[in-house]
């Protein structure tokens, strides 16, 4: 019977959970040990993003990357962070920040599997589209 990679990071996340530091050694290092023996060791990345789903989960932690054309002012995280702590108010928030010049102005914000387009590129896009049709 094939595992599959969400199987695995399940089955991690539900052996670690209450452990303490040294018993989270061990597990892992049996987690490592099942892997190499399953011969799946290469798919440690997608197994790893899946473990760190269930952990955000269980834990309301809501990863938010934020992609903007120029260094984000503390005004508009708290924005942001208004809008998604209304929505998920028990939920704590963990922050990237890339910059993408190619933007002009204006940002992208993912989380929760959502994506909000605010960029200047993206505004001239649907202008364009909209004078050409």
């Amino acid at each position: 019977m094939k595992v599959s990679d969400s199987q695995y990071a399940i089955s991690l996340f539900e052996a670690t959970v209450g452990k303490s530091k040294k018993d989270l050694n061990k597990v892992v290092d049996n987690f490592f040990n099942i892997l190499a023996t399953d011969n799946v060791l290469n798919h440690w990345p997608k197994i790893a993003a899946e473990f760190r789903k269930k952990y955000n989960q269980a834990n309301k932690i809501i990863e938010v990357e934020v992609i903007s054309a120029k260094k984000m002012d503390s005004e508009t995280k708290a924005a942001i962070e208004d809008r998604i702590k209304n929505d998920y108010p028990d939920a704590t928030l963990e922050w990237s920040e890339k910059i993408k010049k190619s933007l002009i102005g204006g940002a992208i914000i993912r989380y929760n599997g959502q994506e909000i387009n605010l960029s200047i590129e993206n505004n001239l896009k649907k202008m364009s589209k909209h004078l050409v049709s």
